[in-house]
């Protein structure tokens, strides 16, 4: 079983305990999980602890969702971002999307919560392997279009040479091996 650690913004005790119970009923993952509930507690915990997801609620009364959400991506943190919510709107929905979240979960519907997690876990593990593949498939590129390069002109090279060897043997003396 994989451990994951889970960094939870989160202001109500009572969806703290009930986003917790969820996600330790994993059989796929073992969670670490630590909450903060304000932005100061928020960032030093993006630091000191290194989660490998982090969850947020989207309304909180002195720091949002979103305002966390642009504190990773300031931080340069890629790590998954979903979204715990009581409730959002397809238009906050989109513009979390739009802004570098990687998901959202309603608490009416955290059973889905592992299954968002986990998604988003193996999705942000493959993004190296196709930046990694990408740059393999470049340099591949590069080095065949250099050899043809080369490959040019060593051919140009042969015709010159040929011809200077004609051009000798005409005249019954070659100055070229």
């Amino acid at each position: 079983m994989e451990s994951v650690k889970i960094l939870y913004l989160e202001d109500d005790l009572d969806d703290v305990v009930m986003v917790t119970r969820i996600l330790k009923r994993s059989t796929v993952i073992a969670v670490d999980i630590r909450v903060a509930d304000n932005r100061k507690d928020f960032c030093d915990l993006l630091k000191t602890f290194a989660p490998d997801v982090i969850l947020a609620d989207y309304r909180l009364p002195q720091f949002s969702g979103m305002e966390a959400l642009q504190a990773t991506l300031t931080l340069n943190i890629t790590q998954p971002f979903i979204f715990v919510t009581g409730t959002i709107g397809e238009e906050l929905a989109a513009a979390a999307i739009l802004s570098g979240a990687n998901g959202f979960v309603l608490k009416s519907n955290l059973d889905k919560l592992n299954e968002v997690i986990y998604t988003c876990l193996l999705r942000s593990r493959e993004t190296p392997k196709i930046e990694h593949i990408h740059l393999l498939d470049t340099t591949t590129l590069r080095i065949k279009q250099q050899i043809k390069a080369n490959q040019e002109v060593l051919d140009m090279v042969n015709r010159k040479l040929k011809k200077l060897r004609k051009d000798d043997s005409g005249l019954g003396q070659s100055n070229i091996p």
